[in-house]
């Protein structure tokens, strides 16, 4: 049955692949019509993979049962499917608003099968919807007159999430997983067919593990790398750090630092472009601009992130080996392994570094659309790495076919998946925006914050920072950028704060999210992966970034480069935040004596200066604090580097 499965799985991927890419060629019917065509599709292609790696949908029912309901579910998808094509035209311009019962019982089916879904994929975003079907069917018992509505029909909720088409399951946000993210998941899954990735990876690993300093590097430029062609930190943090956090391992760095490492180098895959995370498509869709405006002013923050993560992980590097020194530790004695790179994996990798990603950031930034750009960029990639592959197995013809047509498979499969899933979460987003909006919550909610703006603009930031960080409690990072977006941004916005920074700081809460209990997906793989602590490693890996937060609240007062990129201001701006957060990196991980009563006051008083170069509006004074900073930095980092040779 597992076959079965498999080969049904293989043939809906197949149908999905011929009618997106149809769409790409031709753009028939636009991105309404796609949805309508794909979006059963999708939610059979999910539950076949499902099913396949679980061996049920429901385990505590039988074989026969499973297997009754999963076939329910394609034959429910598939009439959906046939009936909203055929009745299109109807439903967008002529029914809209006047719907036939038959219509209803169609929305209705898709709705409560969409709920369903969403419940197994994405349980804590399904209760929140549960909740606002809830408060959008009974706002007008709720006490609180802020709070209070009229109530709406339940029609009405099944009508605005289903037929209606404008929004929820067929709305705009679920269209960006076919329009906008497709096209480059295409590009990915043509890499991952032909491993480019774990040659990648393979590649790095090798150079940076020839030092114990340059160990852990492995682990950062193995996901940074990853992360310039995938959208999805989880993905990173499970192929990188099987390979990374081993390595850190057996060098003698403690399994919770392995692992921390590992984390805070995935989630910086959701903000290094030029394939940035699922956020920064939606951020392109509610700002109405292209891709790579938002990819444009994700490399400013990539190259902070990432910059101050490499001075982080090199400070706490030098601490780890000091102190493994000192405790004998037998594997900080012992020699590395040194092995050498392979033709092929130097071949690999100069074509994505030298080819692929240059081509791809070219089109884009030349004012090619998404769709243009990723088509012919995957192109090349099918071309050359294809030729690749057939120069490596020459020898052995027959053989390299059947492995060549593997490629094709994985290729196709890790493609519909994907989408499939980003189709679930979008769809379910969707829906919560819809319920956001329909009863009036979100302008309910928007006039108090107004009020609360008028007042206090900081205490806003603070209070939208709170409410971020709580519900990132529960949900991961796109669903936290738009919910902060959709309560506590526009409201921002009203009050004269420029569109991009709050977005952005809404993007980068989201990001912070990554590190937030119980849900940190890469946080609970990488500390499994290291067989360490979940907490610890949580925590390793909110240390190593926390010059993030300084970052998410200095963009209200020096965002200029994410405003107008380009200008002097902007260029200035950029330096004195970038030189800010490596301050806060040194004032958190340097030691500057190895007397602490000596060393902490230093390091407060670089914390406070590099606070203030953040902060601070007068050119006059950042400009000082960012030269002290400087020097702070530079004498931190002698101090280190002479604690550290004393001890060997």
């Amino acid at each position: 049955m597992r076959l079965s499965i498999s080969t049904l799985k293989t043939f809906f991927c197949l149908i999905f692949l011929a009618r997106i890419l149809y769409f790409y060629l031709y753009g028939v019917g636009g991105g309404t019509y796609l949805a309508v065509n794909l979006v059963p599709i999708s939610i059979i292609i999910a539950l076949l993979d499902y099913y396949e790696r679980n061996d049920s949908l429901y385990k505590r029912l039988g074989k026969s049962t499973n297997l009754i309901i999963l076939t329910i579910y394609i034959i429910l998808s598939l009439i959906v499917s046939i009936y909203i094509t055929f009745e299109f035209e109807s439903l967008y311009l002529y029914r809209a608003g006047s719907f036939t019962t038959l219509d209803l019982i169609i929305g209705t089916a898709l709705f409560i099968m969409f709920m369903e879904i969403s419940r197994k994929f994405q349980f804590v975003l399904f209760v929140f919807n549960v909740f606002l079907i809830l408060y959008a069917l009974f706002g007008n018992y709720i006490p609180v007159d802020v709070l209070w509505h009229p109530g709406i029909s339940l029609t009405r909720v099944v009508t605005v999430n289903t037929v209606e088409l404008f929004s929820g399951i067929y709305g705009s946000y679920t269209q960006i997983a076919f329009t906008l993210i497709g096209p480059l998941m295409l590009l990915i899954s043509i890499l991952m067919g032909f491993r480019v990735h774990e040659v990648l990876i393979t590649t790095l690993t090798k150079v940076f593990s020839r030092s114990r300093i340059l160990t852990p590097y492995a682990a950062m430029l193995g996901s940074a790398s990853y992360g310039m062609a995938s959208v999805d930190a989880v993905g990173n943090a499970t192929l990188v750090g099987n390979y990374t956090i081993p390595l850190l391992k057996r060098v003698g760095f403690k399994p919770e630092y392995a692992a921390g490492i590992e984390c805070a180098s995935s989630v910086g895959d959701l903000i290094i472009p030029p394939i940035m995370g699922l956020t920064a498509f939606v951020m392109a869709e509610l700002l109405d601009v292209s891709y790579w405006e938002v990819a444009y002013r994700g490399a400013f923050l990539a190259l902070i992130y990432y910059g101050t993560l490499a001075l982080s992980i090199y400070l706490l590097t030098i601490k780890h080996l000091r102190v493994a020194i000192r405790s004998n530790d037998n594997r900080i004695g012992s020699s590395l392994v040194v092995e050498r790179l392979s033709i092929n994996e130097i071949l690999i990798t100069t074509l994505f570094f030298v080819l692929i990603l240059p081509v791809l950031t070219y089109l884009l930034a030349a004012g090619y659309t998404t769709i243009s750009a990723a088509l012919i960029t995957s192109l090349i990639a099918f071309i050359i790495f294809s030729g690749v592959y057939f120069f490596t197995y020459r020898r052995d013809l027959r053989n390299s076919l059947t492995g060549y047509i593997q490629c094709l498979k994985v290729a196709t499969i890790n493609f519909c998946v994907f989408i499939s899933s980003i189709v679930i979460l979008l769809g379910t987003l969707s829906i919560m925006v819809a319920l956001f909006t329909t009863p009036g919550f979100t302008s309910r909610i928007g006039a108090m914050v107004y009020r609360l703006a008028e007042q206090s603009l900081a205490l806003t930031i603070i209070a939208a920072f709170i409410f971020g960080w709580l519900v990132g409690l529960g949900v991961p990072v796109t669903p936290v950028y738009m919910m902060v977006v959709l309560t506590v941004g526009i409201p921002l916005i009203g009050v004269g704060i420029n569109p991009w920074i709050v977005h952005f700081f809404a993007f980068l809460l989201g990001i912070f999210s990554e590190f937030s209990p119980p849900t940190s997906l890469t946080a609970a793989i990488t500390s499994k992966i290291a067989e360490a602590s979940f907490i610890k490693t949580m925590n390793n890996a909110l240390k190593l970034c926390s010059p993030l937060i300084l970052l998410m609240f200095s963009i209200f007062i020096k965002g200029s480069f994410l405003i107008e990129p380009g200008t002097l201001e902007s260029y200035i701006h950029l330096a004195t935040t970038f030189i800010a957060c490596i301050g806060v990196s040194v004032a958190s991980f340097a030691e500057f004596h190895e007397n602490k009563i000596i060393d902490l006051p230093i390091r407060v008083i670089l914390f406070i200066i590099a606070s203030l170069t953040a902060l601070h509006p007068e050119p006059w004074v950042y400009l000082t604090t960012s030269a002290s900073t400087i020097v702070f930095t530079f004498i931190g980092l002698r101090c280190m580097r002479a604690i550290y040779e004393r001890t060997i």
